[in-house]
């Protein structure tokens, strides 16, 4: 239990830090790099998952304007941060998509990517292809033309993935993978391409109606 709540301060700070390093940020700069960004003299506003957000430029808080409710935990609040400060001078998506592993610099990262985002999505799907399809129509996510069941999830109006699912059978679990852009890490740290596929994973899982904090311990 303590090494839980050490854990939980602990990206207590590290949100604390990147709220501050946010107040610091040429915004102006900023907006003009990444596309579908638009800056008022009271926030920065932006769509994540389809969902209008704000950054209020004062206080660096990060509010979800549908649910009016602000961003608090760790993997949304370093996505949003991360995009702003990471993403290189001129950013451009290449059009080509490329697995986990083909990702710039982010294969090191594969063991955690495959448990945090693409094994609780295959398991949670697994015999529910219809329910998948309803859970993606209902968040808006366009349909894509792999596998079973797929489609394209726009994690920022610069920045979609593509998910992908394959239905088990007798011989063959259900089985699942996410497609990124190539150039997906000239707009991120290639540790929080991790983060993207993970909180987009439990967007799904939540949307479905399961618990994803049961779900992680899979």
């Amino acid at each position: 239990m303590k090494q839980k709540e050490d854990t939980v301060d602990r990206y207590q700070v590290l949100c604390e830090e990147w709220r501050q390093i946010f107040l610091k940020m040429d915004l102006e700069t900023v907006a003009a790099k990444l596309p579908g960004l638009k800056l008022t003299e009271e926030a920065l506003k932006f769509n994540y998952f389809g969902e209008p957000h704000r950054i209020d430029r004062k206080t660096g808080f990060i509010w979800n304007e549908a649910a009016k409710e602000r961003l608090t935990d760790f993997g949304n609040l370093m996505i949003v941060y991360h995009l702003l400060y990471y993403s290189e001078e001129h950013p451009v998506l290449s059009g080509e998509w490329v697995p986990f592993r083909e990702v710039k610099m982010a294969g090191v990262f594969d063991a955690a990517y495959q448990k945090m985002a693409v094994k609780p999505f295959a398991q949670t799907f697994a015999e529910k292809t219809e329910l998948l399809k309803q859970v993606a129509s209902r968040l808006g996510f366009p349909d894509e033309k792999y596998g079973d069941v797929s489609f394209r999830v726009p994690v920022f109006d610069c920045l979609p993935l593509i998910f992908i699912f394959w239905d088990g059978d007798d011989e063959y679990p259900a089985q699942a993978n996410i497609l990124f852009d190539r150039n997906i890490t000239a707009f991120t740290h290639a540790e929080t391409v991790v983060l993207i596929a993970e909180m987009a994973s439990a967007r799904l899982i939540r949307a479905a109606g399961e618990d994803w904090d049961f779900i992680q311990e899979i």
